[in-house]
């Protein structure tokens, strides 16, 4: 299976690409201020993802079995069934043209999964602990990270 996970609303966007090919993982990640040379880059990470692709030589999303987006709670004005829907009108135009290039990539809503910001950050610090036990548990990173559309 490939995964390919872009943080493309706010700052510091970019992309990570992995795949658990024969048993083993391959990963691929890149910030977009590496690319673009512009430091917490706003802009939406369209050469994170080439270069993940490229990276994995892939050539299109259509090559990748899940695009995990980021979501912010209060970052969409309602969630709907392909949580496809408009930023609140509070948004700034960075948020506004995210949001529509994200919407541009036409991946297939069976292909989409959104990912719930502050709930990647709790799953990552509880799976790569070395730990058993901890203050964020598992069930609870599990229900609160995918949002499926």
């Amino acid at each position: 299976m490939v995964v390919i996970g872009i943080k493309g609303v706010g700052h510091d966007t970019g992309a990570a690409i992995l795949s658990d090919d024969g048993g083993q993982l391959r990963i691929a990640a890149i910030a977009e201020a590496r690319i673009n040379r512009v430091k917490h880059s706003w802009r939406y990470p369209l050469l994170s993802i080439q270069y993940c692709l490229d990276a994995f030589g892939l050539s299109s999303l259509d090559q990748v079995d899940v695009v995990a987006l980021d979501w912010h709670v209060g970052q969409f004005s309602r969630i709907g069934p392909s949580h496809r829907q408009l930023p609140s009108a509070n948004n700034d135009d960075f948020l506004l043209y995210n949001f529509a290039v994200n919407y541009g990539l036409r991946v297939p809503d069976e292909k989409l999964m959104y990912v719930e910001h502050l709930a990647a950050h709790a799953a990552s610090a509880y799976y790569l602990s070395p730990f058993d036990e901890a203050a964020v548990q598992p069930i609870v990173v599990a229900s609160a990270i995918c949002l499926h559309p």
